[in-house]
């Protein structure tokens, strides 16, 4: 991507000490960050997108510091952001102030959304529903405010994707081990898809919340393998041998699957994908033949779906024939940030890291 200055407020669990010194970041306060911008004056400055509502003070004081380099006649700042989010805000902000009546909340969440909007020169949308849920929330006419692209949340593939053969009867799942991810719907469909591929082996590869849960499950069953937060080559690994990735995402009150990263990484490893009608790229995979599922599917559906995938007769390279060149993030960076030589400031999360 662009080179920049990456500013980041909060470091999550798996925060890569390495990798954020690869990419310059560095963490600071939101008047840190808006005092940076000002004194850097930079040409473009990347918020992050305002449905998330937990960094909207420091949205506004980023377009406040810019708009602060404007009036001291300076060269105006162009600022951009990424959007995937698919989910209204509105629910997320009552969770913040849940005694304001709903009405009202979806007032305040349009109108600051609106306000950011007005201040953005470009926006780079990731996903369908993303760009469908802030047309909701705006109306009709918020494509005259402000330029935007269509950049659909697609990886490159991996360069370590055709190094190995796939192990035709091997379904993986790579993520969090919690409700909303749905490896409760995995594990209660398994032993229906036994019963149909006895022959297939599943491989659970994550942590979370309801580790201990999978772990009672796995326990003494041959045809699982567990592997609990194992490194990046490891996971590699796993999704270079794996026919099959499956990730069923669950519905939220407070948050919906905007992508889903192990959708991508299994795609950019040549896998066949199950997925659910809770990620934003659901439409484009069902368009290349993948499997997507509604998200409160019964066992026997969900068995069946895996079923399927593992009966495919798609090679690694067909699949990957079927993705960009190039990432299509860094593609959308470059967008956002064209006519510009480089970057200068980028304002985002510790996850970019």
């Amino acid at each position: 991507m662009s080179n920049g200055l990456l500013l980041y407020r909060t470091r999550r669990y798996d925060f890569d000490e390495a990798r954020a010194a690869e990419v310059n970041a560095e963490c600071a306060s939101r008047f840190a960050i808006a005092w940076r911008i000002i004194q850097a004056n930079p040409r473009v400055i990347e918020i992050n997108e305002p449905s998330l509502v937990s960094a909207w003070p420091t949205i506004l004081l980023c377009i406040a510091a810019a708009q602060v380099n404007n009036l001291r006649a300076r060269s105006k700042p162009r600022v951009v952001f990424y959007a995937i989010d698919n989910f209204d805000p509105t629910s997320t902000f009552r969770g913040y102030l849940p005694f304001l009546p709903e009405k009202l909340a979806r007032i305040v969440v349009r109108f600051v959304i609106f306000s950011v909007m007005r201040s953005t020169e470009r926006v780079a949308f990731g996903t369908v529903g993303s760009m469908e849920m802030y047309a909701n929330l705006l109306g009709p006419n918020w494509k005259k405010w402000v330029r935007h692209r269509m950049f659909p949340a697609l990886g490159s593939p991996c360069a370590c994707a055709v190094t190995e053969v796939k192990n035709p009867v091997r379904v993986a799942f790579v993520g969090s081990f919690e409700a909303r991810k749905g490896i409760q719907e995995v594990m209660a469909s398994w032993d229906l898809l036994q019963k149909r591929v006895p022959e297939a082996t599943l491989s659970l590869v994550g942590k979370g919340p309801l580790l201990t849960e999978v772990e009672r499950w796995a326990h003494d069953r041959a045809d699982v393998s567990l592997q609990i937060d194992p490194p990046r080559e490891e996971i590699h690994r796993t999704l270079r041998e794996a026919h099959c990735l499956v990730l069923l995402s669950q519905p939220s009150p407070t948050w919906r699957e905007q992508v889903g990263l192990p959708i991508l990484e299994g795609l950019s490893h040549g896998c066949e994908i199950v997925a659910s009608s809770e990620t934003g790229i659901a439409s484009w995979l069902a368009e290349h033949d993948h499997f997507v599922l509604d998200p409160r599917c019964e066992p026997s559906d969900l068995a069946h779906a895996i079923t399927q995938a593992l009966a495919s007769t798609r090679s690694t390279g067909d699949i990957l024939d079927t993705l960009p060149a190039q990432d299509s993030r860094v593609s959308a960076d470059h967008w956002l940030t064209t006519s510009d030589d480089h970057i200068e400031a980028a304002v985002g999360r510790g996850r970019k890291c």
